[in-house]
């Protein structure tokens, strides 16, 4: 069938060309026509596949009868349908598609995979990138079994990447497609890894693989791994079992491979006769004989964390919690450690403790948990700095974050528990409806809000230590920031009474650094603050903190004025800068709260003209100082801008952006004119402040032109005439 159809496309005299901008990718080199002596072998690619692709050709003869019958597309761009070009813009989809799928067609039968094959995938990606996954499911399986089989081991790496890249854009939305649809055979893919991994050829340079082919590979498994045949589990123990030796390097193999190409998310019934019942206990087993800095340790931990987090609540882990918190006590490094020691990686580790929260084994696993941070709570003391500190600090943000991508999940989940919108054409009848390989997580052990609330008042005491450190401080904030997303009303009370003293003390300035930059992790749930039961926000110390910040925007100290730029800049471009105290007298349904809130801005304008002040006062220093980018009197001057510049140059525009974005017209007023008269009154010979002046002109003009582009315009026309003469012209 191949051989006959590949000599009636030999008798044709053109290929159809490309209308993309990327015809040189199928002209071809020399070293591609090397490549196509020694290319795939693209005989092994089902031939009912490409009848079925290339059969699509005759749907443009028969468009009349294929409107009596719809198509579902998996996912379209939504926002292509509001153009007033929209049906223009389909009629090319629907072209183009047909045109790849022709071109796939051809160029596998005519075995031109150096020219032809990669110049039409890289249509299908640009496809993809242009207007979604606008094809049907069958489609959708037919373009991922024609792909498949080009990634194998002895095939060109080359164009064994491109097609890797395709599959995993194909791939990579798990809604699309169930087990059920499709079904990928693991042993290719097992093949290939082994050979670029484990056998070392190319380090003794018997082949050159392209620049990220092994990420490619991984992230290729990673998203085939869901659709792995039932069988697979069991095929892929058979395989791996000789490795399994704790005395020898092998055993890295062993869980190498396990960890890879381990399917766990198979259906609930199948799980007792295909999944982790046939493997669990076997891996555990050799888990516990793990020693001292142990090789495999991580994936070991890595699989047992997918296993709970693809199948939650399925597993009693209870009479593990021992061993597991052991390790991660070990893994701590509490004292003075020096030799081998335990490696339990805190990433997979809190993922893997995360999605035990509220299962059987959450009562064992809370106690656990606060024994270990009431016995690690000394260390985190500032005076005791070390090693240690670094990885509590990493254990408390990634336990945190991690549950706060759980409560994301859970979330997600709802929004997602109905049918996805299906957009109807012309062609198939069945639709794309699409059930999520990653099972949900059950409805009673989902998260509670008692269970944040516990979870956080347990970490309570190490938040609070923590944020003074003299190490790490780069966590400090994320962890901060993802507690009070969890639990507002327990983090925002802490935090503003770290606040207002550091604010207020003199001898302490290092106290106000940190305490600032804790300020920033928590500032957005403070704004969004929702009333608690009695009625009571947090909101209104936003205005007070923006009052007491002025003073930290200090050209002198570059560390404290970055901080205080990227508060006050968060702020006004999270509020309305508006004047709304009067609506104490015209409303009569406002709470207490509200009324506070809404007599808080009265004061803006006198915020506003300080605010502005203070910015063109360090406007002006940064002016009058000797500039490094200047330009007058040197031939070689520099052009790029010192770190201090830059900070200056983006905090400042940030801030005035949002001045201008969200400010009322008369608080507008109060800033275009405060720049009016720097701008009339200085000149600078420092390019940024020249800068500064000049961007911060165009963002006014850009949100206000009525009232500052006349004002503006006038301004620079005056002091053009005044440098243009006879001679300059």
């Amino acid at each position: 069938m191949v051989s006959r159809k590949r000599r009636e496309y030999r008798t044709r005299t053109t290929l159809l060309e490309s209308d993309s901008e990327d015809d040189v990718s199928s002209s071809g080199s020399a070293t591609e026509a090397e490549d196509l002596e020694e290319d795939i072998d693209m005989e092994d690619l089902d031939t009912t596949e490409l009848e079925n692709v290339h059969s699509d050709e005759d749907c443009l003869e028969t468009e009349d009868a294929d409107k009596k019958r719809e198509k579902h597309f998996c996912k379209e761009i939504w926002q292509l349908k509001k153009l007033p070009y929209s049906a223009e813009l389909e009629e090319q989809a629907n072209r183009h598609f047909q045109m790849i799928k022709k071109g796939l067609a051809e160029s596998i039968l005519l075995n031109d995979a150096a020219t032809g094959f990669c110049h039409w995938t890289m249509e299908l990606d640009k496809y993809i990138d242009f207007y979604g996954r606008r094809f049907s499911k069958e489609e959708h399986i037919q373009l991922i079994r024609i792909f498949l089989p080009l990634v194998k081991k002895g095939a060109i790496f080359r164009n064994v990447k491109i097609a890797m890249r395709t599959l995993y854009t194909l791939l990579c939305k798990k809604d699309f497609l169930t087990r059920e649809d499709l079904v990928i055979e693991w042993r290719p893919l097992m093949e290939l890894y082994v050979e670029v991994t484990f056998k070392n050829l190319e380090e003794d340079g018997l082949f050159l693989m392209p620049d990220g082919f092994r990420s490619d590979l991984h992230t290729l498994i990673f998203y085939a791994r869901p659709y792995f045949s039932d069988e697979s589990v069991q095929e892929l123990l058979d395989e791996v079992r000789p490795f399994m030796c704790i005395w020898d390097e092998s055993c890295l193999r062993y869980w190498k491979l396990m960890d890879l190409f381990l399917c766990t998310s198979l259906p609930v019934e199948k799980q007792l006769t295909h999944g982790f019942a046939i493997w669990l206990d076997e891996a555990w087993y050799w888990y516990e004989q793990i020693t001292n800095n142990s090789l495999f340790e991580t994936q070991a931990i890595k699989m047992f964390a997918r296993l709970s987090v693809e199948c939650p609540g399925h597993i009693d882990w209870t009479d593990k919690l021992n061993l597991i918190f052991r390790r991660l006590l070990r893994a701590l490094r509490l004292g003075h450690v020096t030799g081998l020691c335990q490696i339990f990686n805190q990433e997979y580790g809190s993922i893997w403790l995360v999605f035990l929260i509220g299962t059987k084994s959450h009562e064992k696993l809370m106690s656990h948990l606060r024994d270990l941070f009431n016995q690690v709570e000394s260390f985190l003391h500032p005076s005791n700095n070390g090693l240690h500190t670094q990885h509590i600090m990493v254990l408390l943000s990634k336990l945190l974050s991690n549950t706060l991508l759980r409560l994301k999940r859970k979330r997600s989940e709802k929004s997602q528990s109905r049918t996805r919108t299906l957009t109807k054409v012309k062609a198939v009848k069945n639709s794309c409806t699409s059930i999520s390989i990653v099972f949900q997580i059950p409805d009673e052990m989902r998260l509670t809000q008692a269970h944040l609330d516990e979870l956080v008042n347990m970490l309570l005491p190490s938040l609070k230590l923590i944020a003074f450190t003299k190490t790490c401080k780069e966590l400090v904030s994320p962890a901060f920031r993802s507690a009070c997303l969890l639990c507002p009303k327990i983090i925002l009370p802490v935090v503003l009474e770290m606040v207002y003293p550091a604010l207020e003390t003199l001898v302490e300035p290092h106290r106000l650094l940190q305490t600032l930059g804790t300020l920033l992790g928590v500032l957005i749930p403070l704004v969004k603050d929702e009333p608690d039961e009695n009625g009571k926000t947090y909101r209104s110390h936003v205005i007070t903190i923006l009052n007491s910040l002025l003073p930290g925007l200090d050209c002198n100290d570059i560390s404290k004025c970055m901080v205080t730029y990227q508060i006050i800049g968060v702020v006004v471009n999270m509020i309305p800068i508006v004047d709304c105290s009067e609506a104490v007298h015209v409303r009569c349904d406002l709470s207490e709260d509200e009324k506070d809130l809404c007599s808080a801005p009265a004061s803006f304008d006198s915020l506003i003209s300080m605010l502005m002040d203070r910015l063109f006062d360090m406007l002006i220093a940064v002016g009058q100082t000797a500039s490094t980018t200047s330009t007058h009197g040197s031939i070689s001057a520099k052009t790029g801008n010192n770190i201090e510049d830059q900070i200056f140059h983006r905090g400042t525009l940030s801030v005035f952006k949002g001045i201008c974005r969200n400010s009322s017209t008369e608080l507008f007023n109060i800033a275009v004119n405060k720049l009016y008269n720097v701008a009339c009154e200085h000149v600078f010979d420092s390019r940024i402040a020249n800068d500064v002046i000049g961007d911060m002109i165009q963002v006014a003009c850009k949100f206000h032109p009525d009232i500052a582009f006349q004002k503006f315009f006038k301004l620079v026309i005056s002091k053009l005439q005044g440098c243009i003469t006879r001679e300059f012209y």
